[in-house]
C-alpha cells in the first residue's frame, strides 16, 4: 500500500470505526469522544524559517512537508475531509445505545491560522519536537476541548483558536 493510500481519510476513519467497534462490543457505559483532525496547514505556517522543524516533519508527517504532492489547498481539503468523516461517523447512530455513544469534538476543524503572538507565529505553542503541543499549547487546546464537550451535539464550535484560550472556562448547565 502506498503512503498516499494510507493517508486517505476513508482509510483513517475506517480504522477509527474498527477501534470503536472493539470498545462497543466489550466495554459497557462508555462515551467515546473523538477530537476532529487538526488543520495541518498550521504546522506548515509554524515551520516557515525553522529548518529544524522542517527537517523533523519530513519524517514525522510526510504529507505535511511534501508541498509538491500535497499543496496547501489539497492539505486543507484533506484535513476537512478527515474531520467531516469523523463527525459523520459519530452522527451515524451506529454506536448509539442506552449506555454507549460516540461524539466528535470538532473545534480544530476550521482553525486555519497558526498560533500568533504580537503579530508573529508563536513558537511556544508546539513542543521542541515541533509537532506535539507544548504545555502551554495543551492548556490552550484543552480550553477549547472543554468548551466543545459542554456544547450540545449539532451546535459545537468548529473554529477554536490556536492563539487565544476559550476563557472563561465553560460550566455545565445546572
Amino acid at each position: 500500500m502506498s503512503l498516499f493510500q494510507k493517508l486517505q481519510p476513508s482509510e483513517c476513519v475506517q480504522n477509527i470505526y474498527e477501534a470503536i467497534e472493539i470498545i462497543y462490543d466489550n466495554v459497557p457505559r462508555v462515551i467515546v469522544s473523538v477530537t476532529a483532525m487538526l488543520q495541518l496547514e498550521i504546522l506548515r505556517q509554524s515551520d516557515k524559517g525553522r529548518l529544524f522543524c522542517q527537517g523533523l516533519h519530513k519524517e514525522e508527517c510526510p504529507c505535511e512537508s511534501n508541498t509538491k504532492n500535497f499543496n496547501d489547498s489539497y492539505l486543507a481539503d484533506a484535513c476537512i475531509d478527515y474531520a467531516n468523516r469523523e463527525m459523520d461517523l459519530a452522527a451515524s447512530g451506529r454506536f448509539d445505545k442506552k449506555d454507549f455513544t460516540v461524539v466528535t469534538q470538532p473545534f480544530f476543524r476550521d482553525i486555519n491560522e497558526p498560533p500568533m503572538k504580537n503579530g508573529e507565529v508563536n513558537k511556544e505553542f508546539f513542543a521542541p519536537d515541533c509537532f506535539h503541543f507544548s504545555q502551554w499549547g495543551h492548556a490552550l487546546v484543552s480550553s477549547w476541548l472543554w468548551k466543545n464537550i459542554l456544547e450540545p451535539v449539532g451546535a459545537k464550535t468548529t473554529q477554536g483558536s490556536a492563539s487565544v484560550p476559550s476563557l472563561p472556562l465553560a460550566c455545565p448547565d445546572p
